[in-house]
């Protein structure tokens, strides 16, 4: 189940979790389709059926650039902590081919909040974790687990390259 990929999901009820892959609509994006755009408000998240996603920023103001920061296939997850708050996107989401994904709204989120006491709790402590630490997370994007005999440790894993590619792109920002 893709809920169980986001850390603050895992510990809403089954209930709840229904209610939120129910709320899911399936669309189609054309390549070159941008999910989401820098500066734009993240209002939806993504989990992505099939088709690859690029995570791209550009590289300055003066060069119409982009570097590529990662691609993302089936059973990423984009936009989960961010579209919770009506956040602004740090990142371009592009479509580099075709892609099908299950898309879920931030009103369709609010609806489930406003009934369910556990997505409430999820909602307080995304809020915590992306407004209060010292350096925010720019990059917001859950990895694929392609390895499933060792799914607990890749998932680990997956999660540290992000806070690494974070890492980058918050020293990077200060450069720029």
């Amino acid at each position: 189940m893709a809920c169980d990929k986001i850390e603050y999901f895992r510990s809403l009820s089954f209930m709840t979790k229904q209610e939120i892959i129910h709320s899911m609509e399936r669309i189609t994006y054309e390549k070159e389709h941008l999910l989401c755009e820098k500066d734009q408000i993240a209002d939806k998240m993504f989990v992505i059926q099939e088709g690859i996603v690029e995570v791209a920023c550009s590289y300055s103001p003066k060069i119409d650039q982009q570097f590529i920061i990662e691609r993302l296939g089936r059973g990423a997850i984009i936009n989960h902590r961010s579209f919770m708050l009506k956040d602004d996107a740090d990142t371009d989401f592009r479509c580099l081919t075709t892609v099908s994904c299950f898309l879920l709204t931030v009103d369709k989120l609010d609806a489930i909040r406003e009934k369910k006491q556990d997505m409430e709790i999820a909602y307080d402590t995304v809020e915590a974790e992306v407004f209060k630490p010292k350096f925010p997370l720019a990059l917001d994007y859950i990895f694929h687990n392609n390895n499933e005999r060792d799914y607990e440790e890749q998932i680990k894993k997956n999660q540290l390259r992000v806070k690494l590619k974070n890492a980058i792109m918050q020293t990077w920002s200060r450069v720029k």
